[in-house]
Parts: C-alpha cells; sequence; structure tokens
C-alpha cells in the first residue's frame, strides 16, 4: 500500500479506532450528529482574484446520516469560541454538502444537485492561517453541544484554544493533537480523506492542493479518494490501473467500474487489500464510471462520488491541417523573460520569486511543467500564456511576461504587481480582463464570448480559426482540435477536445460530451458534475493580425540585469535604460531593488510594505531614482544624503553590518576634510579620514579643486581635478596628497559624490573643504586699544592685530574670550563656541569688536590657525555705575528703558544687555519691576 505524504500523528491500532468511534458516537448524540465539518479553507486567496470559491474563507459541511437533519440553531467558531455564523432551519439531506461562506452572495438551500451554499451576509476574516480551530455545535458553543472539531497550526507547534477544551471535553478530539500546515501554500485546504470519515483523530484528515484542486477537478467538489485515472480523462491502454489514496486502518477496498452511471451492472466488481487495482482482463472501448469505497474496522464507509474515464486504447489523431487559418504551438505557463517580480499579489508580500535559484526573481523560469519545475510564478499564469499561444499562432512574438504586464499593470502605480505573480482573473460575465487581454495581444481585434459553447459551436471555433483560447473553471486552455468517436461496444457518441494547456502540457485530451442512445448530457446532468467548458474567446474569420514585441522587452541597454521594458517613461521604474545607477549614489539601481525586495529575508520584522516600501523617505521617488533614499524619519533618519546604501546587494549596509533603513541620526553628510585649515606656503595639503564614514565602499570619488570657497547653488558645473579611492569600511582612503600649498589665498576641495559634473543641493549634498595657503608671517601682536584699559559693564572693548606683513591676501586670525567677553564682529565657529575668525586687512592688520557681560580682568588671544604665532592683550572689566532699571545705559530711567525690556520680553540675552537690568541673562517682570521701580531716576553722566 501507498503511504500518505501528508503529517499525521498515529493513534493505536484498529480496534483502539473503533473503540474510539463508539465513544463518540455516544458522546455526541444530538441531532445533528451526522453533520460533520468535511473541508475548511482557512488561508483563500484575495479579493477580486477571480476564482469562485477561493477568494474568501468557507467550511464545507457533510451529512453523513441516514436522514434528513434540520439545522436550526447549528453555530461555527474558530478556536475563540465565538460564533462566526448561526445556520439557518433549512432541512439538509443525507448525502449533501453545504459550504458556509464567510462572504456575501446567494444562498442555495434546495440541494437539488446535493449541494447547497449560505452565506453569513458580510465578508470576514474567521481563522487564524497560522494556527487555529473550527467547530460545529448543535446550539449555543460548549462542551455539551459541540459535534465535531479540527485544528491546525503551521507554527510548529500548538496552543490550544477555547474550542479545543469543548472538543477534548466531549471526548471528540485528542488533546493537544493539530494538524501540520507547516508552509501550506495559500488556497490549500484541509479536508476528510473522504465525504464524512470519522474517527475523530488526525487520521480522518489530509491537505488538498490548489493546484489539483483547480486543474484537475475544477471548482465542483469530488470526493478526494480517488487519484488516477483522472475524471473525465482518456486512457490509451484498455487496462487502467485504479489508484486512490490510503484510507487509514482499513481492512481493504470495494471497487466498482460500469459502464452505466448507477453501477447497475459492473464489469469489474471487486475487494483488494492495496489501495489500487490493475484489470487483468481488457475492457472494451467504451465510458466508465469508476467509484471506490474502504472497510474500516468491519464497518464500509460511502462510495467515493463516481468519476468517469474512456477506454480508448486505438485513439486515432484527427488530422487538423485542413481546419482554421492558423496552428497553436504550446507554450507552458511560465516566467520567460527577465522583466524582475517584485511581489506576490494574490498573498500581497513581498517579494513574489525567490532570490536565487531556477525561479528567481530576475531571470525567466525553466520551459516545462509549473508543478515539475517547483515555480510558483506559473500557478496563476495560464491566461497570459494562453493569450500568448494564440498571439503566436497568428504570426506575434509577445512573451507571456509581456502579455501579463499589459494586464496588470495600468492597476499599479509601480512595478510591483506588474507581473501578477499568483494574480488570477475574473472570468466573464462580471470582468473582461481577460477578453481586453486578448483583443490587445490581437493588435486590438475584437473579441467574442460564448458561454457554455455545445460541441457544434467548439468544432466551428477550430474549423474556422484553428485554435482559440477558452476558459475551464479555475483554468484557462487553447482549443485546437477535436474528435467525435462512436463506441464499438455499447454505440455511445464520445465528444473529445484537444488542448495546448499550459499547465499539463501540450494536445491534452478531454472528454467534452456522452451521448447515449442518441439524448446528449446536458450540463446539469449527473455526467457534468464538472462543467467543463466555461467560455470560448473567439476572434474574427478575417482580417486578424498579431501584436508584435516590442524590442524594449528583450533589450537590456545599459546592461544592469533590468529589462529596459519597465524602465521607460512615463513610468520611470527602476532604472533610467541608459544608466546602471540613476541616482548616481554609486549602487547599481538592481542592488537597490533587490535590497527593498528581499529587505525582510535578511531583516525580519523590519518594515517592507509592498507598495510604498521602495520610498523609503516618502518625497514620491523610489530608491533607485532618488540619491537620497536612505533618509526616512521613522527609520532614524536624518534628512540628508548618508551614503552607504546595500553596495554587494545582500541586504546590509557595509557600514557597521547595519541594514540601510537604520541610520545614525549623528551620522548626517558625507564629509571631506583636509589636515589643517591654514598652510603656509610650500606645505603638503592632505586629505585624513573623515569623521563620518558615509561613502560607498571600495569606490573612486571625483573631486574638483579652486580658489576662494564659493557658495554653490544647485546645477551649477563641477570639475574633476582629482580623485580618491574608499575601503571596506566606506572610508577615504588616507592620508591622500591633494596639493602642495603655492600659491597664497583661500582654497576650496568639493567632491563630486553623484559623479555628473555638476553640484548637487540639498539632498545630495556635494562636501566641501576650504583651507588658506598663507605667507608666514612676521609676528603677531595684539593691543587693546580700548582707552582707558577699564571698561564698565556693559562696555565696548576694540582690539588690534598687526601681523607686520605688509600688503598681501588675507590671512585667518582666531580669537579665544570667555563667556563674559563676546566677540561681536566676524563669524562664531561652530566647533568651538568662544572662539572666533575674522580675516586680516591686506596690509596684514585687523580690528575687532568684543563687548562685556562681566567684572573681571580678562586676556584676548589671538593666533594663526595651525601655525606658531599669536600673543595676547587684556582688559578690565569694572561693575556698571549704580543706576538701577537704567536699560538702554543713559543715566536715567524712561520709556526708552520700559521699551527696551517689552521689545526683549522672555528672551535669553548675555547679562547686563538689551534690557537686562537685572544682570542674570533672561528678560522677565524682575526685570520690568526694577525700571517700574524707579521711573524718572536720573543719575548723573553717561558712561559711554
Amino acid at each position: 500500500m501507498k503511504t500518505s505524504t501528508v503529517h499525521r500523528c498515529r493513534v493505536s491500532a484498529r480496534a483502539a479506532i473503533a473503540a474510539t468511534c463508539c465513544l463518540a458516537s455516544a458522546l455526541a448524540s444530538t441531532a445533528d450528529a451526522d453533520v460533520r465539518i468535511n473541508e475548511v479553507l482557512f488561508n483563500p486567496g484575495i479579493l477580486g482574484s477571480g476564482h469562485e470559491g477561493f477568494d474568501h474563507e468557507w467550511v464545507e459541511l457533510y451529512n453523513a446520516g441516514p436522514a434528513d437533519v434540520n439545522l436550526a440553531g447549528t453555530t461555527i467558531t474558530a478556536g475563540d469560541g465565538v460564533v462566526a455564523a448561526t445556520l439557518p432551519a433549512w432541512n439538509m439531506p443525507a448525502d449533501t454538502w453545504l459550504t458556509v461562506h464567510f462572504d456575501v452572495g446567494t444562498d442555495d438551500s434546495d440541494f437539488d444537485d446535493r449541494r447547497g451554499d449560505y452565506y453569513v451576509g458580510a465578508a470576514i476574516d474567521v481563522f487564524d492561517t497560522d494556527e487555529d480551530e473550527c467547530a460545529i455545535y448543535s446550539g449555543a458553543p460548549g462542551a455539551g453541544t459541540i459535534t465535531d472539531f479540527v485544528s491546525w497550526s503551521g507554527l510548529g507547534a500548538y496552543v490550544p484554544d477555547v474550542a479545543h477544551g469543548f472538543a477534548t471535553g466531549a471526548g471528540i478530539w485528542a488533546p493537544g493533537a493539530y494538524i501540520d500546515v507547516t508552509s501550506l501554500p495559500v488556497g490549500y485546504t484541509i479536508l476528510r480523506y473522504f465525504d464524512g470519515y470519522d474517527s475523530d483523530t488526525l487520521d480522518d484528515w489530509w491537505v488538498m492542493t490548489w493546484s489539483v484542486y483547480v486543474h484537475s477537478n475544477g471548482y465542483i467538489k469530488e470526493n478526494p479518494v480517488q487519484e488516477v485515472p483522472f475524471n473525465r480523462s482518456i486512457s490509451d491502454t484498455d487496462t487502467p490501473t485504479f489508484d486512490w489514496v490510503d484510507v487509514p486502518f482499513a481492512d481493504d477496498y470495494e471497487l466498482q467500474v460500469d459502464n452505466d452511471v448507477d453501477f447497475s451492472s459492473p464489469v469489474i466488481n471487486v475487494t483488494v487489500a492495496a489501495s489500487d487495482y490493475t484489470p487483468g482482463v481488457g475492457l472494451a472501448d467504451d465510458v466508465y464510471f469508476w467509484r471506490v469505497r474502504a472497510n474500516v474496522g468491519g464497518q464500509p464507509t460511502v462510495w467515493a462520488t463516481e468519476w468517469s474515464v474512456v477506454v480508448l486504447p486505438g485513439l486515432p489523431v484527427p488530422a487538423r491541417a485542413s481546419r482554421g487559418q492558423v496552428n497553436c504551438q504550446h507554450l507552458w505557463q511560465r516566467k520567460d523573460t527577465q522583466l524582475l517580480c517584485l511581489w506576490d499579489e494574490r498573498n500581497d508580500t513581498r517579494p513574489g520569486c525567490p532570490e536565487t535559484g531556477n525561479c528567481r526573481w530576475d531571470a525567466a523560469h525553466p520551459n516545462s511543467n509549473p508543478p515539475t519545475n517547483g515555480c510558483q510564478h506559473g500557478r496563476m499564469y495560464c491566461v497570459p500564456t494562453s493569450i500568448a499561444m494564440v498571439n503566436r499562432a497568428y504570426g506575434g512574438d509577445l512573451s507571456i511576461d509581456r502579455c501579463a504586464y499589459n494586464m496588470n499593470a495600468p492597476r499599479r502605480a509601480a512595478p510591483e504587481g506588474d507581473l501578477g505573480h499568483n494574480q488570477g482573473y475574473a472570468p466573464p460575465p462580471g470582468s473582461n480582463q481577460e477578453t481586453n487581454g486578448l483583443s490587445w495581444a490581437m493588435n486590438n481585434a475584437a473579441v467574442t464570448v460564448t458561454a457554455n459553447p455545445t460541441f457544434a459551436q467548439l468544432t466551428g471555433f477550430v474549423d474556422d480559426q484553428g485554435c482559440f483560447m477558452a476558459r475551464i473553471p479555475g483554468h484557462m486552455v487553447v482549443i485546437d482540435n477535436y474528435l467525435s468517436y462512436t463506441s464499438l461496444s455499447t454505440g455511445t457518441v464520445i465528444q473529445i477536445l484537444y488542448s495546448e494547456d499550459p499547465w499539463r502540457g501540450p494536445s491534452v485530451r478531454f472528454v467534452y460530451n456522452y451521448i447515449f442512445n442518441f439524448t446528449p448530457t446536458t450540463h446539469a446532468s449527473a455526467l457534468h458534475r464538472t462543467t467543463r467548458l466555461a467560455h470560448a474567446f473567439t476572434l474574427p474569420s478575417s482580417g486578424v493580425t498579431a501584436r508584435m514585441q516590442e524590442a524594449s522587452v528583450t533589450t537590456d541597454s545599459d546592461g544592469d540585469g533590468i529589462m529596459d521594458f519597465d524602465e521607460a517613461n512615463p513610468r520611470t521604474l527602476e532604472s533610467n535604460r541608459m544608466v546602471v545607477d540613476t541616482d548616481r549614489d554609486q549602487v547599481d539601481d538592481k542592488f537597490e531593488i533587490l535590497n527593498y525586495t528581499f529587505h525582510d529575508t535578511y531583516h525580519v520584522g523590519h518594515e517592507n510594505d509592498a507598495l510604498t516600501f521602495p520610498d523609503v523617505d516618502g518625497d514620491g521617488m523610489r530608491a533607485e531614482n532618488d540619491c537620497d533614499s536612505d533618509t526616512h524619519a521613522v527609520n532614524g533618519g536624518d534628512g540628508d544624503f548618508d551614503g552607504g546604501e546595500d553596495t554587494d546587494g545582500d541586504g546590509q549596509n557595509p557600514d557597521a553590518g547595519m541594514e540601510t533603513c537604520q541610520f545614525d541620526p549623528t551620522d548626517s553628510l558625507i564629509s571631506v576634510d583636509v589636515d589643517r585649515t591654514v598652510y603656509l606656503i610650500g606645505d603638503p595639503v592632505f586629505l585624513i579620514d573623515p569623521p563620518t564614514r558615509t561613502y560607498h565602499y571600495l569606490s573612486t570619488y571625483n573631486y574638483e579643486l579652486g580658489g576662494d570657497c564659493p557658495p554653490r547653488a544647485d546645477g551649477d558645473g563641477l570639475g574633476h581635478t582629482g580623485a580618491f579611492a574608499t575601503d571596506i569600511f566606506g572610508t577615504a582612503n588616507a592620508p591622500h596628497l591633494v596639493e602642495m600649498c603655492t600659491v597664497p589665498g583661500l582654497r576650496h576641495l568639493t567632491v563630486d559624490v553623484l559623479d555628473d559634473n555638476l553640484v548637487s543641493i540639498p539632498d545630495c549634498i556635494d562636501p566641501q573643504t576650504c583651507w588658506y595657503c598663507i605667507f608666514p608671517p612676521t609676528f603677531l601682536t595684539v593691543t587693546t586699544i580700548t582707552d582707558p584699559i577699564d571698561v564698565e559693564v556693559p562696555g565696548s572693548i576694540t582690539v588690534f592685530v598687526d601681523t607686520e606683513m605688509g600688503p598681501q591676501p588675507m590671512i585667518p586670525i582666531q580669537f579665544i574670550t570667555t563667556p563674559e567677553i563676546e566677540f561681536i564682529s566676524g563669524e562664531v565657529n561652530p566647533d568651538a563656541p568662544y572662539m572666533t575668525l575674522v580675516e586680516t586687512q591686506p596690509s596684514g592688520q585687523a580690528t575687532a569688536q568684543f563687548i562685556a557681560h562681566q567684572p573681571g580682568f580678562y586676556s584676548i588671544q589671538a593666533f594663526i590657525p595651525d601655525t606658531s604665532f599669536g600673543d595676547q592683550g587684556f582688559v578690565n572689566v569694572l561693575p556698571p555705575q549704580e543706576c538701577p532699571g537704567d536699560a538702554d545705559g543713559d543715566l536715567d530711567v524712561d520709556f526708552d528703558d520700559l521699551n527696551t525690556v517689552l521689545a526683549n520680553w522672555a528672551q535669553k540675552v548675555p547679562p547686563g544687555t538689551q534690557g537686562d537690568v537685572d544682570f542674570n541673562g533672561f528678560i522677565d517682570f524682575d526685570d520690568l519691576n526694577t525700571v517700574l521701580g524707579n521711573w524718572g531716576l536720573t543719575c548723573g553722566i553717561p558712561v559711554n
């Protein structure tokens, strides 16, 4: 016997299972105990996917009992025990199914086809896809009303919830048991091995794959016991092997094969121990129906729903040369270009395709059967593939990806979702997606949609066109041939269609219809439990031409590994088609795209939103187009161009191993420094390691040398005088000789970080540093020319500086003071708040202005930076003359003083200035009261 690959827990021997079933029957003796959970879709696709039944959660129930059950008061919950659905008072016949949809829709309560549908009336999420439970009850949820239960987990462990307690308390579930759904793809269901089989253990359950469910059986549920021959298939041998899934603890199996659907005269009626059977005597050519059931503990299960197979070992190959205008070439549904796959639309997650391997995001996938090659991208690609097949039949050369891009790109403002990875398409009549896609591929030819076409219509389409696109429920194929065969043994007419199936392969045959005694079956009959052809998409009989693929689809102009087709205006997506590094940050566009596409692969838990994450700083530009792409404030950005993007495409910033979304706010700008601020003629000028390591690693940066330190405007021209390189840490290789100081004056070095010969301001600031070249001065003297040297607070001080160098360019001079002596002319050096910088006159002389705030004896030091030339002068600051309230220094207290205080209200000021009459450095009520308290006071002659 075969063994199932589904993860299950064996509980005990067969006798123990039989005893468990008896115990369960005794405990669950309510009227609806025979209504069981039969199948659960807890992780559906997305709304609007177009796949009926797979765009919302649902639970299928099955009445395994011998009689009708009234469902009044029956409730359904997830693991939390909160009622998610209360069923109406419908009578559910024996051997019927009811699907409870957690969505809006039209109810079906008559069960005339053995099926019913109940919609709860709103689209709701009931189940946790990672771990949850499903239970049904005969009334309000509780241990005394629970009648069936199942639990699952994909987390490698399971934490029981409320419903689990009810189930174990009622004896219908083993404590802690769960179905392992680890890595279970979207759209897969958990279901019983066959309808109604219930031993209250994990061995009742298996996993129904989405691909098998959709592409073999359609969306109308067949019992999952059978495996091969596929329903409505054609056998090339008269001794086909009948195969079915193992049933846990089965004693044996009963198999019936009959050419009558009621199994009144089976040609095979055997009991076997194995889960497969090959007849020893050949079957005559005809239509056969087959079903199977298991015997467990001496009790038979219900029969599986009948499947059909046509035995035609000598089936002739129909001629096609005289049919239609064109011949159709088969294509496997797959990603077939280098267009980048960035997003899994069905799961609404990034990325779509994986980073490496045969199914990678930036390459064509294997040209083979999708289930075999294992590439998920092909799972929802039947529609664009069928469109591409028709296009090529008429002489076009569109790639599958090009057809998919046409259908998906208009829905998105960015390349996420362009290829429709895992994206279904809504069928007619509610959608024109497929019709419009085919029309576009055929140069806007009119497309006619025929619903539920007859065999006569289909053969007419083939005779007229040669091949055409057709929808099987849940799947799209291309029909290109047909055959009508009459059984020699019974006279049954078998109508067969041939398809180029992008999922199953070329020349796939399937039975469209049977005609018994001149009476064709209808789509509503038992023989058509699956409607095998829902829509045909046909073109005009003449005048049709196919669209040709643009050269840009298969061209990579700049050699960056990105197809140009998705880069052109007006979309301007991944990059500029002529530039490998569009944002000129020394990181190729493809590396940046890879970095955010697979961001959370390397850093689990980081932001990786499918649509907005490429624009990390929220300025409307994708990262690869935006040289300031690393400054999102939420992620610690600082609004400046920090550099350090992901240069090697591994999702990590080479600077300290940090991810590119994590930046140190103090590491603000790319900077450039030289080893001094002032050089004497003849000195070498060296580039040094900047305080921040923010260049890209192992890169080369050009710089411009020039005179002065000019203010720069965005877009100004920028020359290239020299270059320096960076190491693996993004640090400039230092020391790097910039030049020899030969010409006196101010000099600058500006780095062209974007290598575009233009100044970049403000986001992508090209760093600049300046220095002076000077002749060595003879000496430097400082004289305080305040006369007398004594100055009262607040008082002005003038300092005279002389280098005795005669006429020459200006020389930088720094002053060092204390907070009590404030420099009031020139520019304050931000790196040393009490150091100031002035420039001398061409004569080598300069004056500087200071103001005194506190009494004391102070020195004022002056020196030429980076040299040994310096001197100091002295000043004696005296307490102010006593005149309280005198804010303006005119030795009286009047409206001028009051206005001075009010004009600077609540301001911090140098002590004793701007209305600070109490010398505490802050203008407040104390100053106002001092002025008002001494109103009209006259103190004498002003000091200054």
